[in-house]
């Protein structure tokens, strides 16, 4: 076995083994180490390997392996503090591992040295689990210890994540069975720390000391209290090692280090304490004679990054934790340094102070020293803005090397609630600062930085433009020198011809100006202002469409349409100012042409619903009219049809495959967009007449459409856009009745001719808005409904068979949801509705791969079943009540034993996510047949034997081909316990369909039969 298991070993730690090979010597392993001969192996191998005087490369890596496995097994098959269950083997595999950790070859041969942590982690796992950590501790407590430092530090450093590794000990328990050796620990951690003369130990120190600090909460307190009745502390060593900012060539000194003390300053039962508060005055004053700061600046000379996070961490965390003692003192070198950290080069350093200024944000004004106060957010923002900017020499991310795009991104995005906090202690100082910044700056990259940091704090900064103080008062004043200065800044920039700047920059203004809009309007800034804004936005549209499209959105909605009502003022007097309307439109086209003249739909809509919402916005019809017919719409249907000359006469698909056709096509639908975007915000409250105008200018376009896209690929692309914008027709011109019937009128043919020639499922979701809108008017609407209706059925019954017809079915059932609600009787007294009902069962039972198709005829066949209990008018429950007794009772004893079959079938193997819908479903056909009034040969059509039988038969189907421990029995239990809640009606449907989704679960072994007896008792 000892050979075989060496074998198996070296065919896995050897390079050349073939995969095959490699494969079967882990499953032996694997299979092996879990046998209890396997001790005895184990035991002889630590032996030999020990007893070795030279060692290669394979045998090191098979101790690797043997190590690593024997971790495991150690941990899974010694119950802690139980030697009943130990097997008699363990005790010579400690003491080979005891053994084993004492070599002196670790320290002297680097190319054992990565054995020592496995070894260590071992030794750790048997010392914890056998019960000995009280003589472990005895023993490397004597300064006599015949245990290497190296390995002794290690050792100590696996003992509290084994002890954590125990599952018999919760957490508590785990920190209260090392706080009795903490002193001890600290003791050796200190005297490792002071021993200068043993290389390489203070790194192992300080290893050991941030695992015990982790898991132990070692306290600030505890670090400073003399150990063991000395004379000397562990804190006092370990800020020496991080006072010096030569002595380090290991980052990870620093890194260790740093994160012990941290793991310490964190820990607060202590605060308050004297032994505390000396310990932290201790490490506050020593930072002025280096204490971090030598090994920081050492750090980033040598670009450790991890050394430097780390370091920084620990001066960031300790200053939030005692804020409240450090705030009161001048502290110039530790807010000096602190500052120093957040212009560090390396990005997530110079995040880690944030947290820093929030949390003295905090403290009261009248609490603070001065340094803390204004003087230090003028730095701090003042060092932001350094640390904001680009390089001088930034071109594009593509081409920028030496920066991480994420990175510089987080910052900025972080950086924000600090600006945010010192905006409310600097107020107008701070927007001053700012402008003063953009003026001044020598490079693009200075003044892009101030010009983010305006950006972000806008919204702030506007609610104090708002501000109804009374003139003279110090708000006033604020509020009088902020917008003074922000005015000036846009003229300042809106003079500047747009192309000359960096694409970077340019954004920023973009940004700019749209984020203080609401300012613009509180500030009562001039229309010729604003004018000039839009003509600067304007000529920005070529280079940064979608940056120039949002802020021409924000100056027509949070400005200028907020100013309407006074330019509707200023348009009915005789003065000058009456000339500011037409200029305001003719902004509107000028804007709408330049996205327009863009590829970008998302910068054409933006326009088009900004321009909408301001036009709408005026009382005055004749220039509502001009705004929206002739500035608006006129500049978009041109170029819809300028894109349709490019079409063939013909619907030949090799003539609509030329560029140039193509081409055409992309830009009409990008016009079809912008169209419905602009009668979707065409809500205009003063002026009724604008969805007739509206209809006027875009009917003829969209039949235009219609015609022109002869093509089936064409049709495919534009069909979509066209229905959305009847259908938001439909909606917005709903209280101008004779209007809307004669637009539906005209086009409901279309929509039937499109969905026979493209199967388009939008085809379907106009007709469910149209049922919404129209149903139930009348008998000669619901007359035509039910034509309607027979002529879809049949389009889509002839293509359910199709593989591509999953969407079209699920727009077909929600279509059928809208009829149910809106127009039951041209559903219900349909010629095609036993086609539709087949259609859905149909559905449920072949389509398992198209959940979303599935879920709407389920949904469709619940409400129409459950129509008792839907929240409808008593109208439309009438005519359900009525079509319950003539058609939907037969339709339901027709197809009932099957679609139960098919409900049953998809709780036992269909997806999870479709649980809840087939339970629906059951549940609604059990409470149809149990609630619904029978006829007077109700009893002999439809009985509860026969429900139950459906019910029983498809579940002992759905049983017997599955291994399940589901019997006969439970299924009866089931459905009696369902019968008892669907006689409750809409109160007992939520348990009903726990009941069977537990049904399922149980089927699928996720479950225990046990828990049906808790619907029993209930």
């Amino acid at each position: 076995m000892e050979d075989q298991v060496a074998q198996a070993a070296l065919a896995m730690v050897n390079p050349t083994t073939d995969s095959a090979t490699r494969r079967q010597a882990s499953q032996f392993l694997e299979e092996w180490t879990q046998r209890h001969d396997a001790w005895d192996v184990y035991a002889k191998w630590l032996g030999s390997f020990r007893s070795m005087q030279e060692k290669t490369s394979d045998q090191i890596a098979m101790q690797m392996l043997c190590l690593t496995m024997l971790q495991t097994k150690l941990r899974k098959e010694i119950p802690r503090n139980d030697p009943s269950k130990w097997h008699p083997s363990i005790q010579i595999v400690r003491q080979e591992l005891w053994e084993y950790a004492r070599q002196q070859q670790f320290s002297t041969d680097a190319s054992l040295s990565s054995l020592l942590t496995p070894c260590c982690i071992c030794n750790a796992a048997v010392i914890v689990r056998c019960g000995i950590l009280s003589d472990f501790m005895s023993h490397v407590g004597n300064t006599n210890s015949d245990l290497p430092p190296d390995a002794m530090f290690r050792l100590l450093a696996c003992i509290p994540y084994e002890m954590e590794a125990c599952q018999d000990l919760t957490t508590p328990q785990v920190t209260q069975e090392l706080v009795p050796f903490l002193e001890v620990v600290l003791d050796i951690i200190r005297r490792g720390l002071e021993d200068t003369s043993t290389s390489n130990i203070q790194l192992p120190a300080c290893m050991a000391l941030k695992e015990w600090s982790n898991i132990s909460h070692v306290s600030l307190s505890q670090l400073n209290t003399p150990t063991c009745g000395g004379q000397r502390a562990v804190l006092p060593a370990l800020m020496s090692l991080l006072s010096s900012s030569t002595s380090y060539n290991d980052e990870r000194l620093l890194q260790a280090a740093s994160q012990a003390l941290t793991a310490a300053v964190m820990v607060v039962s202590d605060h308050c304490t004297p032994t505390r508060e000396a310990a932290a005055a201790s490490m506050w004053n020593a930072i002025s004679s280096g204490f971090i700061v030598g090994p920081m600046q050492l750090a980033s000379q040598n670009e450790w990054h991890d050394a430097c996070h780390a370091l920084a961490t620990l001066i960031c965390t300790f200053v939030t934790e005692q804020v409240d003692d450090l705030i009161s003192q001048p502290a110039e070198v530790g807010l000096e340094f602190l500052l120093q950290i957040q212009a560090h080069p390396h990005t997530p350093v110079a995040l880690i102070p944030l947290d820093c200024w929030l949390t003295v944000q905090e403290t009261p004004l009248e609490d603070r020293h001065e340094n803390w106060r204004k003087p230090l957010l003028r730095k701090v923002v003042a060092t932001l803005l350094t640390r904001m900017a680009y390089p001088t020499n930034f071109v594009n991310w593509e081409e920028e090397l030496d920066l991480d795009s994420q990175e510089f991104n987080e910052l900025r995005r972080m950086v924000t609630d600090v600006l945010v906090s010192g905006y409310y202690l600097l107020r107008g100082e701070l927007i001053q600062t700012l402008t003063n910044h953009v003026r001044t700056a020598t490079h693009w990259t200075a003044s892009e930085a101030a010009l983010v940091c305006l950006s972000q704090i806008a919204r702030d900064v506007c609610g104090r433009c708002k501000s109804n103080a009374a003139a003279g008062t110090s708000i006033a004043r604020d509020r009088d020198l902020t917008c003074q200065e922000l005015l000036q800044l846009l003229d300042q920039l809106v003079s500047v011809d747009a192309k000359q700047q960096h694409s970077v920059l340019l954004a920023s203004i973009l940004n700019f100006c749209g984020s203080y809009c609401p300012a613009w309007n509180s500030m009562n800034c001039p229309p010729q202002a604003i004018l000039r804004l839009l003509q600067f936005l304007q000529s920005s549209f070529s280079i940064l469409p979608l940056e120039s499209a949002k802020a021409t959105r924000a100056v027509f909605v949070s400005c200028l349409s907020k100013s309407m009502p006074s330019l509707d003022d200023l348009q009915g007097s005789n003065n000058q100012s009456s000339s500011i309307m037409p200029l305001v439109l003719k902004s509107v086209r000028d804007s709408m042409e330049a996205a327009l003249a863009t590829s970008s739909e998302e910068a054409m809509t933006m326009v088009a619903e900004g321009a909408t919402r301001l036009v709408t916005k005026t009382k005055d019809a004749v220039m509502a009219r001009q705004g929206l017919v002739n500035d608006l719409i006129h500049p978009i249907v041109q170029r819809g049809q300028l894109a349709m000359n490019a079409f063939p006469e013909s619907g030949d698909s090799e003539d609509w495959l030329s560029p140039n056709v193509q081409l055409a096509l992309e830009s009409l639908v990008r016009i079809m967009s912008v169209i419905h975007v602009i009668v979707r915000f065409c809500d205009a409250p003063y002026v009724p007449a604008v969805s007739e105008w509206l209809l006027m200018e875009i009917g003829p376009f969209l039949e235009a459409v219609q015609g022109r896209t002869t093509n089936l690929g064409a049709q495919q692309l534009v069909i979509p856009k066209w229905i959305t914008i009847h259908m938001q027709l439909l909606r917005n011109s709903a209280s101008q009745e004779s209007m809307v019937l004669a637009m539906f009128s005209n086009t409901i043919p279309l929509i039937v001719q499109a969905l026979e020639g493209t199967k388009d499922p939008s085809t379907l979701r106009y007709i469910s808005a149209a049922v919404e809108m129209f149903g139930g008017k009348s008998d000669e609407v619901d007359h035509s409904f039910k034509e309607l209706l027979a002529h879809v059925t049949n389009i889509v019954a002839n293509h359910a068979q199709s593989t591509e017809c999953a969407e079209l079915l699920q727009s077909f059932f929600e279509c059928m949801q809208r009829f149910i609600l809106y127009g039951p009787r041209a559903l219900c007294y349909n010629p095609q509705f036993g086609t539709i009902l087949t259609l859905a069962v149909e559905s449920i039972r072949a389509l398992n791969g198209a959940k979303e198709s599935t879920r709407a005829s389920l949904m469709f066949l619940s409400q129409l079943f459950g129509f008792n209990l839907l929240r409808v008018s008593p109208q439309v429950q009438q005519v359900l009540q009525e079509a319950w007794q003539m058609v939907l009772k037969d339709m339901l004893k027709h197809h009932g034993s099957s679609l139960v079959q098919s409900c049953v079938v998809g709780l036992a193997g269909g997806p999870q996510m479709l649980w809840p819908a087939y339970a629906d479903c059951l549940f609604q056909i059990v409470q149809s047949i149990l609630n619904n009034p029978r006829g007077e040969n109700g009893s002999a059509d439809f009985t509860d034997e026969m429900l139950q039988q459906w019910l029983l038969s498809s579940m002992t189907s759905v049983i017997s081909s599955k291994d399940t421990n589901m019997t006969t029995d439970m299924c009866s239990q089931v459905v009696s316990i369902l019968f008892t809640l669907a006689r409750k009606g809409t109160k007992g449907r939520p348990k009903a369909k726990m009941l069977l989704s537990d049904f399922a679960k149980i089927l699928k072994g996720e479950m225990a039969p046990d828990a049906l007896v808790s619907y029993a008792l209930q």
